[in-house]
């Protein structure tokens, strides 16, 4: 045979090999998913193996003999050989180029392949995503495919038709059509926009997998979970729902039971000694609150800490109590969402005759170990905020004060922990009893049940509510007021009403198995707390006052009638909805400054709104935390606003001075506590932090004074419970902290 007829004979057989659709089929399987077996390639063509399976093994014959594909000795498996593999994409080409050529249009889908245009994708997803009638969706198809033969693009895409329909739909006057047809997603340039944003506020690679989930499940949640009036309540301003993207898959606080969780996973087990029990005892408490972390939005709050491990301390060193405790900080350290520890500086009266569990004793009998334990603790916070890598990220304190003689030494070791950066924050329970985060949010005992019945109970969330825009409405009409006070308050319960469904939906799926799976969950969601947060409560008062003073007598004095107002809304809703509702005051930047904003746009160029020169309003705290007030009169205001409302937290301002007295500090937060009974309050003041010798200075300043640089310096401010630093601030919000009088 001459050599010169071989690539004849080669080719003839190519070409022999390409002239079956089941042959070309087997290449394009091989070139999309790789190699597969004789049986694989069978069951994806849907060959019966007995009837068809010498008709199949000519076929694969045929492909062989052309040198297409091989089969591999190690995993009997056919692939695609080199030549296989070039003929494939040439076919392709070829199939494209002639196509193209006949004026037919192709489609790069989302199933990554390039396909012909066919009208009835269109009919078919009208049909099946929109409900559309058959023949509407006919018309609708035909008119598409009219338009798109009109362009010149070399490739269709799937997004590009989709455009196409809705913008016909729209034309047609189809909007609820549309509206379901809506694709959610990001365009290029913000995903682009949050790897720079992310990068600059040192995040890392999975905020920015998060920041694009937010936005999907955001845009899913206003244009399909909420009602049209409810979602456009918030775009508008009247409302501003937390982070919608995460608002509709779980709720936002868990109060923690430590006996149940103790009993669930270590009652089987027996142990050596107490040691060995404390160590297992906090290791599951540990995987328990991580686990619950996929599950909770805003904060696990773990009540009655050093009161419920007391009986586990007993014949354990300090020393070995403080490793187990700096283990337990350090693994909890950074994770989100917030973790709070409830610590008692006693024993609570009603505690005292619980038994404690897997002991024969009551809790009121161990009370030394209880305060052992809660010293203990305190060294440990100490000693690793003395470590700057921790200064910021351990779980926050919540300091319970219950009324009789308080142990000073603790409270002076407590305020030291303030003066490193703690966040510390004091809950008074001298005249009530309840359990407290460390935002403020706060859920009361029902009467004749004692304040662990709490335990496990869930705070499903809040939205904010915009007061200001109530008193632009009006325009000084109290009876308009009230009626647009009603409107904006029916709108965020409703829409409360609607994540409550969501989370239950989502735990019926077993979608949140830690709280809510198996045949006795940990929680359940039937008897959660709902919140209506107040946002902008005296920049409202002042409007309807004409006052340009925030603490004027007759500002606060209609700021308490507003609150009424609200009350009596409320009360109204509730009889309707049979459902509890609170109000509360808790600090929420991102809605005060959104808020603001959407009120300064809308209202900001009439003379009568002199008021909208500020970037945000007040949330948490009254008094907004830029305006300079004595320490003792905001003391007093806030306490005044507590006995008014169902929940807030009041961040007093210090000074550098004030932070390095920590006797001083310690007088205060008793004088506060005793003498103007405020109710739940923590302490702010600035620092400045240098990325580069990783050092903390109280204060602002504009050169580290030990490495000297200037541009390697983070200034952070105490918003809430938590500081936060400045490059995560709203522009308009750091501005105006970094630049007031106020030492806060």
């Amino acid at each position: 045979m001459s050599s010169s007829r071989l690539p004849k004979k080669l080719s003839t057989r190519i070409l022999e090999a390409l002239a079956s659709s089941i042959r070309m089929e087997i290449l394009r399987l091989l070139h999309e998913e790789g190699p597969l077996s004789y049986s694989e390639l069978m069951d994806r063509l849907n060959l019966d193996p007995v009837k068809h399976a010498g008709r199949f093994a000519y076929h694969l014959k045929k492909i062989q003999s052309a040198n297409l594909i091989t089969l591999s000795k190690e995993g009997r498996k056919y692939q695609l050989t080199d030549l296989g593999w070039k003929i494939y994409e040439l076919t392709r080409e070829i199939e494209e180029h002639a196509l193209r050529a006949g004026t037919r249009l192709l489609v790069r889908t989302s199933r990554t392949t390039i396909e012909e245009f066919d009208r009835n994708r269109i009919v078919e997803s009208l049909v099946r995503e929109a409900q559309i009638p058959q023949e509407i969706a006919e018309r609708i198809a035909r008119k598409a495919e009219e338009r798109l033969l009109d362009l010149r693009v070399k490739y269709l895409t799937a997004p590009l038709i989709r455009e196409f329909v809705n913008a016909i739909l729209i034309e047609e006057g189809m909007e609820e059509y549309r509206h379901k047809l809506t694709r959610l997603g990001l365009p290029v340039y913000d995903v682009k926009k949050s790897f720079q944003d992310i990068g600059a506020r040192g995040g890392i690679a999975k905020d920015v997998k998060d920041r694009a989930g937010e936005a999907v499940l955001r845009e899913y949640v206003l244009l399909d979970i909420l009602p049209r009036r409810v979602a456009d309540s918030h775009l508008s301003g009247y409302i501003d729902i937390r982070k919608p993207g995460s608002w509709i898959l779980h709720p936002d606080v868990i109060i923690h039971d430590i006996e149940e969780i103790l009993a669930r996973h270590a009652s089987m087990l027996t142990l050596p000694s107490e040691e060995s029990r404390l160590k297992l005892y906090i290791a599951y408490l540990s995987k328990f609150i991580r686990d619950v972390c996929y599950e909770i939005h805003e904060e696990q709050v773990v009540e009655y800490f050093n009161v419920y491990l007391a009986p586990y301390v007993t014949g354990v060193r300090d020393i070995e109590i403080e490793d187990e405790l700096i283990s337990f900080l350090i693994y909890l350290s950074d994770l989100k969402p917030t973790v709070s520890l409830g610590l008692e500086l006693g024993i609570p009266s009603f505690m005292e005759e619980k038994r404690a569990l897997g002991k024969k004793i009551g809790y009121g009998d161990l009370y030394d170990e209880a305060y052992r334990l809660l010293r203990s603790l305190l060294r440990c916070y100490e000693r690793l905020m003395s470590f700057n890598r921790f200064r910021r990220c351990l779980p926050r304190l919540i300091v319970k004060l219950r009324g009789g003689d308080i142990d000073e030494d603790i409270l002076l070791h407590i305020h030291r922990i303030i003066s490193l950066g703690g966040e510390v924050t004091f809950s008074n329970l001298a005249k009530t009893n309840g359990i407290t985060s460390s935002e403020g949010i706060w859920i009361e005992a029902d009467k004749g049940l004692p304040e662990y019945a709490l335990l496990r109970s869930l705070w499903i969330g809040g939205v904010s509510v915009n007061i200001p825009r109530a008193s632009y409405e009006s325009h000084g009409r109290e009876n308009i007021f009230a009626r647009r006070l009603e409107r904006i308050c029916r709108d965020a319960v409703d829409s409360l009403l609607f994540r409550y469904s969501a989370v239950s939906s989502n735990i019926s799926s077993n979608l949140l198995p830690t709280l809510f799976g198996g045949v006795s969950p940990y929680s359940s969601i039937k008897n959660c707390k709902y919140g209506l947060n107040l946002v902008g409560l005296l920049e409202a008062a002042m409007l309807f006052t004409d006052s340009e003073n925030f603490i004027e007598d007759d500002v606060l004095d209609y700021t308490w009638k507003i609150i009424d107002y609200l009350r009596e809304i409320v009360r109204s809703i509730e009889q309707e909805t049979r459902i509890k509702i609170t109000l509360s005051s808790i600090a929420d930047i991102d809605a005060s400054t959104r808020l603001a904003n959407m009120d300064q746009l809308y209202y900001g160029k009439a003379k009568e709104y002199k008021h909208l020169y500020r970037p945000f309003y007040a949330s948490g705290s009254l008094i907004p935390m830029d305006i300079d007030v004595s320490t003792i009169n905001r003391i007093r205001i806030e306490a005044e606003f507590h006995r008014k409302i169902d929940g807030a937290l009041a961040v007093i301002p210090l000074s550098e001075d004030d932070i390095e007295d920590v006797e001083a500090m310690k007088d205060l937060t008793i004088e506060a506590y005793e003498n103007y009974d405020l109710r739940w309050y923590s302490y702010g003041f600035k620092f400045t932090y240098c990325t580069l010798c990783r050092r903390h200075f109280n204060g602002f300043i504009e050169v580290c004074p030990e490495c000297r640089s200037s541009r390697d310096l983070v200034r952070y401010v105490k918003i809430g419970a938590s500081y936060m630093s400045e490059y995560v601030l709203p522009d308009g919000v750091r501005n105006a902290l970094l630049k007031s009088n106020s030492s806060h």
